[in-house]
């Protein structure tokens, strides 16, 4: 079972970048020390507006990692040890205390689309203390989210050379894709109204999480 809300517990002040982007797409925020890394995903699932698919994997090293968190079907070879249970594992214990604050990776990954993540800690501010109160908040976020299965970091910059050109065959068809506005397909442009609006959305989320962990 997952540690049920603490207004007392530590913040801990993400920054998650997706790597190989064509402009700055991440999301920073405060989560509280004890969270679960699968809370954790679910939690990354939801800021990077993804849709909620469940192969993934933490890992301290891309090229060469010692050490990893992932349901029970991802295969991946670890130097040391056995991949961990996400339910079981905690960020603060396994990437903060066990891999002295370095940066970790996140790697969501669907059918024919791989999306790398690169999560750092962030130092916590007086004001960042100020307004936790145990449930993540989202601080700062800039630029959209590639579609899930438009074909990774390289099929993106191909899509993005289709959504630009309005001749093109697919363009209308890609722009449904994007789910992005019609009218203004800027893929830095968040086509939310604002980041209260994205924070009120994260809430929502995890109002739901926490029911089903209770």
């Amino acid at each position: 079972m997952a540690p049920k809300i603490n207004p007392n517990a530590e913040p801990i002040k993400l920054k998650i970048s997706l790597d190989d982007m064509p402009y700055p797409l991440y999301r920073t925020c405060l989560v509280a020390e004890n969270i679960s890394m699968e809370r954790l995903h679910h939690i990354i699932q939801n800021i990077m507006m993804w849709d909620q698919f469940d192969s993934y994997l933490f890992l301290n090293d891309k090229s060469k990692p010692k050490f990893g968190v992932g349901p029970s079907n991802a295969k991946v070879n670890l130097e040391k040890g056995k991949m961990s249970t996400p339910t079981r594992t905690y960020l603060k214990k396994k990437f903060m205390d066990n891999n002295n604050c370095s940066p970790f990776y996140y790697f969501y990954y669907r059918p024919q689309s791989e999306w790398w993540h690169t999560i750092t800690f962030e130092e916590i501010t007086p004001e960042d203390r100020k307004i936790f109160k145990g449930r993540s908040i989202l601080l700062e976020s800039s630029g959209n989210c590639p579609p899930d299965e438009v074909g990774g970091p390289e099929g993106f910059r191909s899509f993005l050379e289709i959504v630009d050109n309005p001749g093109h065959p697919l363009n209308k068809y890609l722009r449904e894709l994007a789910t992005w506005n019609l009218h203004n397909v800027d893929p830095q442009l968040l086509d939310y109204d604002d980041l209260n609006s994205l924070q009120e959305y994260l809430t929502e989320y995890e109002d739901e999480l926490f029911e089903v962990y209770e």
